[in-house]
């Protein structure tokens, strides 16, 4: 008996169980649990070898460095946990025994009860972390950062099956000897129309329905719309790789979208399919070409010095990064292609918005505010080499960070208050040893972060208005008062505007107001605002940063709703932006911070959602 025979011999609810209580699963997980033990037992002598385990020779005579994904139960939004066999840059191995990782990424909702892992503490219960994102190749390149910084790699994807492969199976489309299963999906569509009101923070109101059957429609909805996700992240990459990296993704196009996890009766015409896709004429030439850039380092004129081999998987979800800096060498647009640079020794820091950089007496500053409730702002100093210890600002707080900017020999800082004080602030440094103390700029308020910049020896400021005050408002200072705020007439912003000198104008750029999150832009002569323009195509949740570099003005953005990519543009001067390019390997929830130190152009951003880390890098030009 096949090892998926025993695991999905009996499924409950075909034996006319609904599913109730704890365990909520058509399977048996304990069966499951066995034959995991057994395995490992089989090949390491050990059922309760450690993913942080030393393997015993001649066991295994070298170890494969693997990892595997599960999302928290108890809080689905949050980022994923990824287990690891191996150390890396700013990451650990995990604590937890083989076994359970295993069973934590195989709890597949619906399928098996969720497996608490309980070391390191606290306990922590784990379902399959495919409900959001179950092709993982971006994270394998992140990965493959951490262990071979600055190295090539080769990627290798294995897909589960196109889009079509793994979608829900309809009524109709059921066997006729599934009769069972028929009968019990007519019990689920008789609450569909009672459910269909309900949003997802509401399935608890819903106490008439039988928890099993509660179960299982959630986890239909969730895991529909798992297989969106795997092509996407495929596209991307395949966009982004662009000669610089070898990338490969084998993924079955036809003929086995009905099949699902437990179909081990169908393994035959799976097994077929697959051997007819990786026999076409195209997929021969790509195998070979493959093998040989695995094999050969010259394949692709580089070097490569290692490889890496991702497989889809619903237990695999988006990127997340878990150390104290994100590194990847590659940041890849068209037609003009950027890369992050080697990887600064950043402190390990953390911050619930985003930090702001400038350059001051050939140093590069940043400033942010603290995570969680701490608010307090905090600033530190780059040489090129090194990271100063980070300082803490005496007396001040914001709960939508600080901005900076150089402006007559001194160095200034302006931010919205803490907690409901939504009044501007400002202070300035002169190199010393401390800021001077806070001064508020009378009559003005945000709900945002304000941005500064430097033209024609005046120091102009730009935010959003306070609560539903969308509308963007601009003042200058020249050194000992701030001017009469002014309104931008027509525009608005959700989220708060980005400011920089460029060819003898001061220019703005901003995310819509409400739910627009397109990315509109403006420039000023001094005396009046053109006209807004929105950038074609684009949008970001958090709104842009832009700065002058290299006689263009760069843009970067985070993406708009849950697309927590980063991208840039650039423009000359002239009829508008380049073509949007994707920055392969990080990730952000907020607006990146963007200035010029040394001749390079340094970007600063925060991690993708529940990641407060702070992380910075140079970005390098490829002519």
């Amino acid at each position: 008996m096949t090892l998926s025979q025993k695991i999905f011999r009996v499924d409950q609810v075909l034996a006319g169980k609904i599913p109730v209580g704890d365990d909520r699963c058509r399977f048996d997980y304990n069966i499951l649990e066995v034959e995991i033990k057994r395995l490992i037992e089989e090949r390491l002598g050990d059922k309760e070898h450690g993913m942080s385990a030393k393997l015993k020779p001649p066991k295994i005579p070298k170890q494969c460095r693997t990892f595997v994904v599960a999302q928290m139960a108890e809080s689905l939004t949050a980022p994923p946990t990824i287990f690891r066999s191996y150390h890396g840059e700013g990451v650990s191995k995990s604590k937890c025994a083989i076994w359970e990782a295993a069973r934590a990424t195989s709890a597949a909702p619906s399928f098996f009860k969720p497996m608490t892992i309980r070391k390191p503490p606290p306990p922590i219960k784990y379902v399959d972390g495919g409900l959001g994102y179950n092709n993982p190749a971006k994270l394998a390149l992140i990965e493959a950062g951490r262990i071979w910084a600055g190295k090539n790699v080769c990627l290798v994807s294995i897909g589960t099956g196109h889009p079509s492969a793994s979608g829900i199976v309809e009524e109709s489309q059921l066997e006729n000897d599934l009769e069972v299963q028929r009968s019990f999906l007519k019990v689920v569509q008789s609450y569909l129309s009672t459910l269909a009101s309900y949003t997802i923070p509401k399935w608890n109101a819903t106490k008439n329905i039988p928890a099993g059957v509660l179960a299982l429609l959630k986890m239909a909805s969730a895991l529909g719309s798992i297989v969106t996700n795997s092509e996407a992240v495929h596209d991307v990459l395949e966009r982004d790789a662009h000669e610089q990296f070898p990338y490969f993704r084998f993924n079955v196009n036809r003929d086995v979208g009905d099949i699902g996890l437990e179909d081990w009766k169908r393994l035959g015409p799976m097994t077929a399919h697959t051997k007819a896709y990786m026999t076409t004429f195209d997929l021969e030439k790509k195998k070979i070409l493959c093998a040989k850039s695995i094999i050969d380092s010259t394949t692709f004129g580089r070097e490569i010095y290692h490889s890496t081999l991702i497989v889809d998987s619903q237990a695999l979800t988006p990127s997340y990064f878990s150390g104290p800096y994100q590194e990847n060498p590659l940041f890849v647009a068209n037609p003009n292609r950027l890369r992050l640079g080697s990887r600064q020794n950043f402190l390990e820091v953390s911050t619930s918005s985003s930090p702001s950089l400038a350059v001051f007496k050939d140093l590069l500053y940043m400033a942010w505010n603290g995570f969680g409730k701490d608010q307090s702002i905090y600033w530190s100093s780059f040489d090129g080499t090194k990271w100063e210890r980070p300082q803490k600002m005496s007396g001040v707080g914001s709960s939508a960070g600080p901005s900076i900017a150089t402006f007559n020999k001194l160095l200034y800082m302006a931010w919205n208050g803490d907690t409901n004080d939504t009044a501007i602030y400002w202070s300035c440094f002169n190199g010393g040893t401390g800021w001077a103390p806070q001064q508020r700029v009378g009559g003005v308020g945000t709900s945002g972060r304000p941005s500064l910049a430097t033209l024609n020896n005046l120091l102009y400021m730009a935010w959003r208005g306070t609560g539903d005050d969308e509308g963007v408002y601009w003042s200058s200072f020249n050194g000992t008062a701030w001017a009469t705020q002014q309104n931008i007439a027509g525009i608005g912003t959700s989220a708060g505007p980005s400011l920089a000198p460029f060819q003898n104008s001061l220019y703005l750029a901003w995310n819509g107001a409400g739910i627009d999150q397109s990315i509109y832009w403006s420039s000023f002569d001094g005396t009046k605002w053109e006209t807004q323009q929105k950038m074609s195509g684009v949008g970001s949740s958090a709104g842009p940063s832009i700065v002058s570099f290299n006689k263009m003005l760069y843009m970067v953005w985070n993406g708009d709703t849950d697309d927590m990519g980063i991208y840039w543009s650039r423009f000359d001067g002239g009829t508008g932006w380049m073509p949007q390019g994707h920055i392969g390997g990080v990730l952000t929830s907020t607006r990146p911070s963007l200035t010029r130190f040394h001749n390079w152009l340094y970007m600063a951003w925060k991690g993708a959602g529940n990641d407060p880390g702070i992380y910075c890098s140079p970005l390098k030009s490829l002519r």
